[in-house]
Order: C-alpha cells, then sequence, then structure tokens
C-alpha cells in the first residue's frame, strides 16, 4: 500500500511538477529578469540594458576554471559586439575568485555574473550544474527585452567547444538585426582539407620558428604556435584551387569570407593579426627560405621574412586582431578572397602575433590534424552571375 502510495505521490509530481517548472524562453518571448552580482561584487540587472543595448546572454554548464576562460573570451567579443550595439552578459553558478583572477590576466571587466543558488538558471529553465548534467544555453536578447534568437546545447562535455566559439551566431546576429550582407540564396562553400568540398587537399599550412636553426621544414606537424616576443613563431597558411567544378564559379560574387582557425590550448591572451602573403613559398619554406626547386633552396625577398613589407604585405590583411582564448577563431578575408579569384596571386596569409610585454602563444590545428573538423577552414558566401 506504501508502495502505491508513494508511486502515486511521484506520479503527481511528474505531472504537476513539471507544468509548473520554467521553460526557457522561446523566440519571441520576454526574457525573465535576473539580478545578481559580478566577479567584482557589483549587483547588475538583465533589465539595465533596456532600451539601451542587445545583450548575448550565456549560460555556462558549470563553474570553475574552465568556464571562467570561456567567460574571458566572451568578454574578448565585446568590440566585436559593440559594432551591434550589443553587450556579452556570462551567468555561470561559479563564485568570483576565478573570474576575477582571469579578469586581471585578460585586463578585460567582469561581466560575469554568479549564481550561486541557481534563481537566474530556474527562471530560465536551464539546469544549474553538475557533470554531464548542465545546460549551456545563448539566448540574443533585443533593446525591447525580447528574445530574438535562443541556443540550446545540452551538456557541458557534448557542447563546450561549440558553445565556446559562437561564430556562427554572429551571422544569426546580423541577419536578425538586418545587417547580414549576405543576400538571400546565395551559396556557401568550406575548404577544409580532406573534408570539403569531397577530395579537397589544396590547404597547406607551417610553422614559422625563426629560432629553429635547423632548415628542416616544419611541414606535417599537426599543430603551430604562434608567438609573442623576439623571435616568435607564426605560422603561414594558404587555400589553392578554389575555383572549378564543386567549387567557387568563375565570376562569381563573393559576398563574405572567413578565415576559421581552431585553439587547441586554452589559455592564451596573445593577439594575433592576419597579412597577406607576396612571395611564393612551398611546402619545405622555413624561416631561412622560402622552398626548394631543384634541389636548391629558394631564399625569400630580402631582407628575409622577418621584416614586415618584404614577403608579407606590411598592413594587416583585416581589422580583426583576434584573442583566440579558446574554440574557434575566425577573421574576415573577404577582400583578399575577392582579389585571389579575380586572378592576383594567392600566396596565402601570414598568422603573426601582436607585440606584447608578457610572451604569450596560441597553439593550432593545423591541415594534418587528427580531428577533421579542427583543420583550418576558408568559408565563402558566393552567388554565381545568373544568381543560382
Amino acid at each position: 500500500m506504501r508502495r502505491t502510495v508513494s508511486c502515486l505521490i511521484a506520479l503527481l509530481v511528474l505531472l504537476f511538477g513539471a507544468a509548473d517548472a520554467a521553460q526557457p524562453p522561446a523566440v519571441g518571448a520576454k526574457a525573465p529578469d535576473i539580478r545578481l552580482k559580478t566577479g567584482d561584487g557589483t549587483e547588475l540587472a538583465l533589465s539595465s540594458y533596456l532600451g539601451k543595448k542587445h545583450v548575448l546572454l550565456t549560460f555556462l554548464a558549470g563553474g570553475g576554471y574552465y568556464n571562467s576562460r570561456i567567460a574571458a573570451r566572451l568578454r574578448c567579443e565585446r568590440d566585436r559586439l559593440a559594432g551591434y550595439d550589443a553587450e556579452a552578459v556570462v551567468v555561470y553558478p561559479g563564485s568570483g575568485k576565478a573570474d576575477r583572477f582571469y579578469g586581471v590576466k585578460y585586463g578585460k571587466s567582469a561581466l560575469t555574473l554568479h549564481d550561486l543558488d541557481g534563481r537566474a538558471y530556474a527562471a530560465y529553465g536551464l539546469a544549474m550544474r553538475g557533470e554531464g548534467k548542465g545546460t549551456w544555453a545563448t539566448f540574443f536578447i533585443d533593446k525591447q527585452g525580447v528574445v530574438r534568437l535562443r541556443y540550446l546545447m545540452g551538456p557541458r562535455r557534448k557542447n563546450q567547444r561549440r558553445q565556446a566559439d559562437l561564430l556562427d551566431i554572429y551571422e544569426d546576429i546580423e541577419r536578425t538585426l538586418g545587417v547580414w550582407t549576405v543576400p538571400k540564396g546565395p551559396r556557401k562553400i568550406t575548404f577544409r582539407q580532406g573534408v570539403s568540398p569531397p577530395g579537397y587537399g589544396g590547404c597547406t599550412g607551417l610553422q614559422i620558428w625563426p629560432r629553429y636553426k635547423k632548415k628542416e621544414t616544419l611541414a606535417g606537424k599537426k599543430t603551430a604556435f604562434v608567438r609573442s616576443g623576439t623571435g616568435g613563431e607564426f605560422i603561414i597558411i594558404q587555400f589553392q584551387d578554389l575555383v572549378g567544378d564543386g567549387r567557387v564559379p568563375r565570376g562569381a560574387t563573393v559576398h563574405r569570407a572567413f578565415l576559421r582557425l581552431t585553439t587547441i590550448n586554452h589559455a592564451s591572451t596573445q593577439k594575433t593579426r592576419l597579412h597577406r602573403m607576396t612571395t611564393p613559398w612551398d611546402i619545405h619554406a622555413t624561416f631561412f627560405r622560402a622552398g626548394v626547386k631543384d634541389g636548391r633552396d629558394v631564399p625569400w625577398r630580402p631582407p628575409g621574412l622577418g621584416q614586415a613589407g618584404a614577403n608579407f604585405d606590411k598592413a594587416p590583411a583585416t581589422a580583426d586582431h583576434q584573442v583566440p582564448l579558446t574554440g574557434d577563431v575566425q577573421w574576415d578575408v573577404t577582400d583578399a578572397v575577392r582579389g585571389w579569384l579575380a586572378g592576383k596571386p594567392n600566396h596565402g596569409l601570414a598568422v603573426l602575433a601582436e607585440s606584447t610585454k608578457t610572451p604569450d602563444h596560441a597553439c593550432f590545428a593545423m591541415p594534418p590534424f587528427m580531428w577533421p573538423d579542427r583543420r583550418p577552414a576558408l568559408i565563402v558566401h558566393f552567388e554565381e552571375r545568373d544568381g543560382k
């Protein structure tokens, strides 16, 4: 009898309790207001942004230093979000200790909200914490407090990388705000070694190491470093065979193009920038030579690869100076790709570190990396002449 009553009570709780439990707000619904403290103890209410800014609100599936690094990555996106008149706000159930540490390390103000008792998670119908039980979620909320975009990503371990980069969300944000410059209907193609287009093998990426005295190439390495400081390493990368059947048609209009690299380390503060290479090179390239022809070294143009303007453009190829804290990093390379498809020499790009007082490094996956989805990618949005 007692067992029957217990089962009946459990069933009633399951039926009626679930009905009363909050559900994640749907697109078009009003976003619940939350009021929590930041890492420096300041109280912040989501409603304080009403009528002022859009908000990219992200809930992390647990606390700890790893999530603090992701929060720092989102804070580093503030400059980019400012272009959309938006702010990044992060919620996670950790203390302010880790957030303050990374806030100082990355030189960013603390915009992480600490939900120790789970009030905000409950208001948004999300699981708060627990290994494999927390919910990763991101909401884009407009100035009127309405949810315009929603991403529910499930347990932490299965989605940590997808949640960390947020790069595809920016395209959705631009479409939502009506500022996406690609018209409806264009095609998108991703060039990635051994993945797409089928059989593609035109990507080469090399680490250039000035301190590496030997002349052996570093080709074939699965990862490569970009490092600041004297004699720091950098990367040269090239995507060839972009035009043809199953690729970008000749004469197509390129609307947007992005270079995407995946970081392997998770604690870099190193800012990186792109420069267009102006000298041809091959897989045998090192700091001391551009390649090998007929058994002989082919030198770089004087005064060598270490001097900007000689073998790569002095000015950066894009205004994006990314901080590869964790996950994917993306640069807008539309102008470079348009030039290559118009007939300009395609000698690839150099990924260099900005000079800093404190040496640091970022480690990127290269074309031979064991996980194909983390290999370098060139993403091109294009439209053929007849509009196909």
